[in-house]
């Protein structure tokens, strides 16, 4: 018997794609919500883009990514955290 159900949008590959593109972007300086789903946009427009709702994976994707505190959201803007360190010991970071 062949299974018609459709696909679901978005899998496993093209999540931890969209989160290494948001990183990507965000290395470069921090961001705004709508400007990374432009970017991931263009960024997906090639060969494979992607299916489904690119709205609804980035922002799942930066939920993620704040959850395991690899990015920080500050007053609807997106950025690296500050100082690696502080985000394995807890440790607030400290300018000296």
């Amino acid at each position: 018997m062949i299974n018609c159900s459709p696909r679901r949008p978005m899998t496993i590959t093209s999540s931890k794609r969209i989160e290494g593109l948001i990183l990507e972007q965000l290395s470069q300086h921090e961001m705004r919500v709508l400007t990374l789903l432009v970017a991931v946009r263009k960024s997906l427009s090639g060969p494979a883009p992607f299916k489904g709702d690119l709205s609804d994976a980035v922002a799942s994707a930066l939920r993620r990514l704040v959850a395991s505190r690899s990015i920080i959201e500050t007053g609807g803007v997106f950025s690296l955290w500050p100082n690696p360190q502080a985000e394995h010991t807890g440790d607030p970071v400290k300018c000296s």
